[in-house]
């Protein structure tokens, strides 16, 4: 596919995406989950109400390149600090308008992601396919060196960062938490010398299956402090319990992903931005969302996917997880507070 460049210059190479998002893109454009990212907006029009500070998920943009129909050179909001050309531009990101999304998006949901090439400085397609052949795709998470205290509180979590999002870092303070944030790389008695109440196990990007000396770790808190995982996280406490991960055809991006709470019978409309998911015996003969209900034993399947009936949510002994990214706000409130609860019983046990 051709197309023109609005930001950034280069040769990028990264998985190509589709995200179905109608608003929210520098939230997504920053999430570290979006890591590596050649990322296509679905949504006709990109650009159109700026940026702003406040919406960013991490320092800079993650994304390796962006694709859209449209790109919108005036932003109209009361919110906006500045275009998402020059945003892009100040962190050297490549961005391309003019692509067919549709055709794109129709592509990668029959034949499912794959690895994509984008250029400024080869036009030839042989050429680039040949690059695409020889590409070494290099599998990492975000790097953290320091160790960093933020809020103050009654509850003293942990957080392993894999690339946790500004959101979910302001939701834990607003819950009344005081934070230690520590590297990926953290071992489970570093983590313990913290004397921590809870621990939180982030979002980021790939599979954590990868990462097998990290799954070693996480295997000795099982049990000892109560713990909360979500996206990577959620990943990560299954494959600590002994479950596997497999990679969705497409993946799961877009703030319209619907989601089946077993236990309150009640559908949530969630925000998304992954491409693997967990399997769980017996996962693989349900039809019906609630059929999931009677999966489980130590532990429970708690949500589940109502597009393709995948594991969204899970419950284990002092554990628990989501697939999808949980808002402070609304519904989603009641996550953080069984965390809470379970930190408050945990203290008093």
């Amino acid at each position: 596919m051709e197309g023109e460049a609005f930001a950034g210059s280069g040769e990028v190479f990264g998985e190509v995406v589709f995200n179905t998002t109608t608003f929210g893109y520098q939230e997504v454009i920053t999430d570290p989950a979006s890591s590596g990212q050649i990322l296509t907006m679905t949504y006709p029009l990109i650009g159109n109400i700026g940026i702003n500070k406040d919406s960013e998920q991490a320092d800079s943009p993650q994304i390796a390149a962006l694709l859209v129909r449209e790109y919108s050179p005036f932003p109209s909001s009361w919110l906006s600090e500045g275009d998402l050309a020059s945003y892009l531009n100040s962190h050297g990101v490549l961005a391309v308008e003019g692509i067919d999304t549709r055709a794109l998006t129709r592509h990668l949901s029959e034949s499912g992601t794959q690895r994509g090439v984008l250029s400024t400085l080869d036009l030839n397609v042989e050429s680039l396919l040949t690059k695409l052949k020889q590409e070494k795709k290099e599998l990492d998470l975000p790097k953290r060196e320091e160790i960093q205290t933020i809020g103050s509180g009654d509850y003293h979590v942990v957080v392993m960062d894999f690339g946790a999002t500004k959101q979910l870092l302001a939701s834990l303070v607003q819950l009344g938490c005081r934070l230690t944030i520590v590297p990926a790389t953290a071992s489970a008695a570093e983590i313990l010398n913290f004397s921590p109440d809870g621990i939180l196990l982030s979002s980021g990007p790939s599979d954590p299956a990868s990462f097998p000396e990290i799954i070693q770790e996480v295997k000795k808190l099982l049990g000892v402090k109560p713990v909360f995982g979500i996206g990577f996280g959620h990943l990560l406490l299954g494959l600590a319990n002994g479950f596997n991960t497999f990679k969705l055809s497409a993946g799961h991006r877009g703030t319209n992903q619907p989601v089946l709470d077993l236990a309150k019978e009640r559908v949530l409309v969630t925000n998304q931005n992954h491409g693997y998911c967990l399997s769980v015996p017996g996962i693989e003969k349900i039809r019906k969302a609630r059929e999931a209900k009677t999966l489980g034993g130590s532990w429970q399947v708690t949500h589940v996917n109502l597009n393709d009936c995948t594991v969204e949510g899970m419950a284990y002994p002092k554990g628990f997880s989501v697939q999808y990214i949980p808002d402070f706000a609304g519904s989603d409130f009641c996550l953080f507070d069984k965390f809470r609860r379970m930190m408050e019983e945990e203290a008093h046990a």
